[in-house]
């Protein structure tokens, strides 16, 4: 059973999700893999990135908040290790041209930390994708919505989060069974 505190889990799939202010205590449920605080779950198949998202949606999740060097260098990693691709979708997206990169869940602290290689992001481009490099280097590049993803671009990452609300539940759930059964 997933365990939490007063947080979410994280899933890492085709679509690339995570929410904020989710932490991990002990196990993720079945399928999903812990990385640092956070249950990422992965999906392998090619999506463009609004599909990628619905993806997230559909498990209750949304594209990857990749908000830190850790968590950065950690899911690269996981990808890395699991699947071959070497790039796929973050949650990080524009309004516009003059509107700033928020992450899916309307922060934009990628200002403090972030990862856009050189040139990056371009005028017109309104979502973002992480591309692992040689060794453990990895880079964020914007794309248009509209660009189809085809072949490479189109073997993309998910990471997912589950709901708010399905975390706080178990969280609930759980401090009525330690009140029930102190230790």
């Amino acid at each position: 059973m997933m365990r939490s505190s007063a947080g979410l889990h994280f899933a890492l799939g085709l679509t690339v999700v995570i929410l904020t202010s989710g932490y991990a205590e002990g196990d993720c449920v079945s399928g999903w893999n812990h990385i640092d605080v956070r249950c990422y779950k992965y999906f392998e198949k090619r999506k463009p990135f609004t599909d990628a998202k619905e993806s997230c949606t559909n498990e209750s999740a949304m594209l990857a908040k990749v908000d830190t060097q850790k968590v950065n260098d950690a899911v690269s990693e996981f990808v890395r290790n699991i699947s071959g691709i070497s790039e796929f979708w973050i949650g990080l997206t524009r309004a516009n041209d003059q509107s700033e990169w928020r992450w899916m869940d309307g922060a934009s602290s990628f200002i403090v930390w972030s990862k856009w290689e050189v040139d990056e992001p371009k005028a017109r481009e309104r979502c973002a994708r992480l591309k692992l490099k040689a060794g453990r280097e990895s880079r964020w590049y914007g794309i248009s919505y509209k660009t189809p993803l085809l072949g490479a671009l189109a073997a993309v990452a998910a990471i997912a989060v589950v709901l708010w609300i399905v975390a706080l539940v178990l969280f609930i759930q759980r401090r009525k069974s330690l009140r029930n059964n102190p230790k």
